[in-house]
């Protein structure tokens, strides 16, 4: 959702009326992943935190909050048929030779956790 400076305008000159009905797609949130991890556990990213799990677990909360409510925000607004999401910088694991054996899924701890076996 746009900050409270937009809220002095009105609803008739909020920026989203403007945008919102010549896109067909838009995001949300940008790299949630790296805001919360790298900047909320390892404290490489700003704002530089190494927060404990308790209140980790609170700021993951809030970065999906913030999303649920600027889908909201943006089905609100927006013509039929546009698509919404965050924009994700997701990594994923690729075989480097393609037999049967490196393709196999994996059968680790992580694995079960991710679901794959």
């Amino acid at each position: 959702m746009i900050g409270s400076a937009y809220r002095a305008l009105g609803p008739g000159l909020h920026p989203s009326n403007f945008f919102l009905s010549v896109v067909c797609a838009g995001s949300t949130l940008n790299e949630c992943a790296t805001f919360v991890e790298l900047g909320h556990a390892t404290g490489v990213f700003a704002p530089g935190l190494k927060l404990p799990p308790s209140r980790l677990n609170q700021v993951r909360h809030h970065a999906l909050l913030a999303h649920g409510l600027a889908v909201q925000a943006m089905r609100a607004r927006s013509r039929a048929g546009t698509q919404t999401g965050p924009a994700e910088n997701v990594s994923v694991c690729v075989p480097v030779i393609e037999t049967p054996e490196h393709i196999r899924r994996p059968s680790s701890p992580l694995a079960s956790l991710m679901r794959l076996t």
